[in-house]
């Protein structure tokens, strides 16, 4: 028996623990130094012993009552819990004699919890492993695990409900404060309906070809990337050359393909854009918009990349060109195509809240939208889990008779907003520049209402 006994205890790994240090610090706290240990990040996982985590909630529970904490009400209350009793109480007690020496105690546990941590993502790894994952899953899910080990070693798992509680006073304090709540679209009708894009949110825009998704998506992106916010985009459809005279075109306001790669403009007309746009160009080689064109890239690869980028760039906002033309995982294959389009939406939504920034996805609508003056979220293509995974939900349309020249009138239909209410923004598609603007622009007012005037006449 002894033998067997042995042999057990070198196949399962020992749990790195120290009970002493797990007693004397409840008693601590006991003591006086609860509200210490709770700015210090300690929670019910930093103890080991089943007893201590019981008496652990019991103390806060007793704090969410109102209750002091203190040697008395801590014996009264523990009389009534069968869970842990005052010969454990009593225990606790006499391993602390003293609080002088709390933090000493506190490191000791916090050591121990880390290296639990540790033990269980590696066994977790380990698992996977055995499981004979395909090796890209298993890769990004090794990344993922170890991204969120460096999270969970630093924070020691803080109370969510606090955590969130005190995220959402300093959202409201900002807000009242005329402070931007969020990231900034760039455009002041479509902030005022979104309130900012947030750290978890997957944003899907969704519109028929050539109405201009990638445009809008990268008007945002590189709004950002000029205000020093580093952004990811990964593009399915361009070339980095082709994102790059996007964004240079829109940005010094001139016609590059039009008048220069199509040489539509004369010689001097050519090279009065070149000079323009130069200057342009040498800014945006220094701000930080990464541009990535794999068009082999599953979605654990985006996922993977992507938190290089966070990690190491500090990026701030994940872009998706288009979430359609996203390879499926290997193991996804063989599978429908609705389903293979729901787990790249899952995946999205789960990495927009596992590093804690908004992911924007592009995505197709059905041919069913062109029949639509207003295209609803039903027309998104091949997947109903879209529209169910993402926080908010943006239907560009535009109308043929509403255009000035190279101006173009387009509708964002805000069809779901899981933050806040719904509606309908307009904005106005400078084709042959790149760019959206914000229709209530004054240079906008007189064509708009003109053609709208015609319109309905």
């Amino acid at each position: 028996m002894k033998i067997l006994t042995v042999i057990i205890l070198m196949i399962i790994p020992q749990i790195p623990n120290d009970r002493k240090a797990e007693l004397a610090l409840l008693g601590c706290a006991i003591q006086g130094k609860y509200d210490d240990l709770v700015s210090s990040d300690v929670g019910k996982d930093w103890f080991h012993d089943l007893k201590a985590k019981k008496l652990w909630s019991l103390l806060c529970e007793m704090t969410d009552a109102g209750d002091a904490i203190q040697p008395e009400t801590v014996m009264h209350r523990v009389q009534s819990a069968e869970d842990v009793g005052l010969m454990f109480l009593e225990e606790v007690m006499s391993a602390c004699p003293t609080v002088s020496s709390w933090d000493h105690w506190l490191k000791l546990c916090n050591e121990k919890r880390k290296a639990r941590v540790v033990q269980q993502k590696g066994l977790q790894l380990a698992a996977l492993v055995d499981e004979g994952s395909d090796v890209e899953e298993l890769v990004a899910k090794a990344e993922s695990a170890i991204y969120a080990l460096s999270s969970e070693v630093i924070s020691g798992g803080r109370d969510a409900r606090r955590e969130g509680i005190k995220e959402m006073v300093e959202i409201l304090e900002d807000a009242h404060a005329g402070k931007e709540t969020g990231l900034s679209t760039g455009f002041r009708s479509l902030d005022q309906i979104l309130g900012g894009m947030r750290g978890g949110q997957l944003i899907v825009l969704a519109a028929r070809p050539a109405v201009g998704k990638t445009a809008l998506a990268l008007n945002i992106a590189d709004k950002l990337a000029s205000e020093g916010k580093p952004v990811a985009f990964f593009s399915y459809e361009m070339t980095s050359a082709e994102l790059c005279m996007r964004v240079v075109s829109s940005r010094s306001d001139t016609d590059l393909i039009g008048s220069v790669l199509n040489r539509r403009a004369d010689t001097q007309g050519r090279l009065q854009c070149i000079q323009k746009a130069a200057q342009h160009i040498t800014k945006l080689n220094k701000d930080p918009l990464y541009i990535i064109v794999e068009p082999h890239y599953n979605v654990a690869q985006i996922c993977s990349r992507a938190r290089r980028l966070v990690k190491e760039e500090g990026v701030k906002m994940i872009v998706v060109d288009y979430l359609q033309l996203v390879a499926p995982n290997k193991e996804d294959f063989r599978r429908d195509r609705h389903i293979q389009v729901a787990t790249i939406s899952k995946a999205l939504k789960c990495l927009a809240m596992e590093l804690d920034v908004p992911v924007l996805a592009l995505a197709q609508l059905n041919r069913g939208a062109a029949d639509n003056d207003s295209p609803s979220i039903a027309h998104i293509k091949e997947s109903g889990a879209i529209e169910q995974d993402a926080n908010i939900v943006g239907l560009l349309s535009s109308d043929p008779t509403m255009y000035d020249g190279p101006n173009q009138l387009v509708k964002l239909a805000i069809g779901k907003n899981r933050g806040g209410r719904q509606g309908i923004v307009d904005l106005v598609f400078v084709r042959n520049k790149l760019r959206f603007e914000d229709a209530e622009l004054p240079k906008h007012e007189k064509w708009l209402n003109e053609k709208a005037a015609k319109g309905a006449a």
